[in-house]
């Protein structure tokens, strides 16, 4: 089902063996995680991004979302969308947020950050455009899921992928420019 519910343990004891013979290790405990608790688990699949960009009208490009391991330190913290802009090695790196009281969560793309490497001195950047209308590299964007968890709705804000020298601050332009995003599956 998808009701989360914590984790349940028990212990099975061996009491009697028929045709064999009964060691020390008779008991263990068993213990049955959630898997409807980890919606981290459940958002790395492959989706749909959908945008409308300023160039290409209304587009989709195929992600995937993956993470970490649960015995690694971004567990349950990021999350990584591969695929964006149409390339499998352009990513954006989301964080990741759920609170099991409330039972509600979301996600964030932070803006500013490196989706791929453009030549040897430029990368493409997240941005984001201030209301002003100039580019920033602070902000988020946050998205926020269904309850069947086949699709995530991101604010309606602007995301210009530019490129540019991470070191000098010397632009070449926008990659893509890009509104009302959101993911299916």
């Amino acid at each position: 089902d998808n009701d989360i519910n914590e984790a349940r343990t028990f212990t099975v004891t061996i009491v009697d063996v028929k045709g064999g013979k009964l060691g020390s290790n008779a008991t263990t405990v068993v213990t049955l995680k959630d898997n409807d608790s980890v919606f981290y688990e459940k958002l790395q699949a492959r989706w749909k991004m959908n945008v409308t960009s300023k160039y290409d009208g209304a587009i989709s490009w195929n992600v995937n979302v993956v993470g970490y391991q649960e015995d690694q330190p971004g567990y349950n913290k990021t999350l990584f969308v591969t695929g964006v802009l149409g390339y499998d090695f352009c990513q954006l790196e989301m964080n990741y947020y759920f609170d099991m009281e409330t039972k509600t969560g979301y996600v964030e793309i932070p803006l500013g950050q490196v989706v791929a490497a453009y030549d040897d001195s430029h990368d493409i950047f997240a941005c984001g455009v201030t209301d002003d209308g100039y580019l920033s590299l602070s902000g988020t964007v946050k998205g926020t899921w269904n309850e069947d968890l086949t699709e995530i709705t991101f604010e309606d804000k602007d995301i210009v992928f530019y490129i540019m020298n991470g070191s000098t601050g010397a632009a070449l332009g926008a990659y893509d420019w890009v509104w009302g995003v959101s993911m299916t599956r």
